[in-house]
């Protein structure tokens, strides 16, 4: 079975990313991040969304060496980032972001935001990338949740457009599915994409 190398060292990413790709390819990869291997490098995260997803399965695909390329099929950077209007690339600025949809500064409740979820496949013949589109609705922060390193805090306040409980409160697997009807067609494009390179 081929592997997958996520450019990621965030755990949630991590579980996130290989879900929607077991789902949308079953037992196709196995699956490893950068704490699975003895990679130290990191990626300085600049540009936008896609342009950092991009740099992250490039630059991590460039200092493998040959042996590993071999027992990779692709590396894999992904980005986040939200958008007030469904169309926007979205502000990669996610900390700050956070900090003011937890306050309440940037969303009334009831108010949609649009996460910008970035996939980039690259492996020594391609690299393949896509910006998917998840629209989520602010709950408020009646708990006055704050954000913390290595914590996904809206997840408590943000929800899919057709619930009113916030994505934290809801089954992992109906999360990943939400997420699937907006991103899982993307991601199958690139992987035939990449396949096919």
């Amino acid at each position: 079975m081929k592997k997958l190398l996520i450019a990621t060292r965030n755990n949630d990413k991590y579980k996130i990313a290989t879900s929607l790709f077991e789902a949308v390819f079953p037992d196709t990869f196995t699956f490893e991040n950068l704490n699975d291997t003895t990679i130290t490098h990191d990626v300085i995260e600049t540009g936008s969304i896609l342009e950092r997803a991009e740099k992250k399965a490039k630059e991590i695909w460039n200092i493998l060496d040959e042996q590993q390329k071999k027992d990779y099929f692709a590396s894999v950077g992904i980005d986040d980032g939200f958008s007030f209007t469904p169309d926007g690339d979205g502000d990669p600025n996610s900390k700050e972001i956070t900090d003011q949809i937890l306050s309440g500064q940037l969303l009334n409740q009831n108010d949609t935001i649009w996460l910008k979820r970035a996939f980039a496949f690259c492996n020594d013949s391609s690299i393949h990338s896509s910006l998917t589109t998840i629209p989520l609705i602010f709950q408020g922060n009646q708990k006055n949740i704050k954000r913390q390193e290595g914590v996904y805090p809206l997840s408590q306040v943000l929800s899919p457009k057709d619930q009113k409980l916030p994505l934290s409160d809801i089954n992992f697997n109906d999360t990943i599915q939400y997420y699937l009807k907006y991103s899982g067609q993307e991601i199958l494009n690139l992987l035939s994409l990449t396949a096919n390179s």
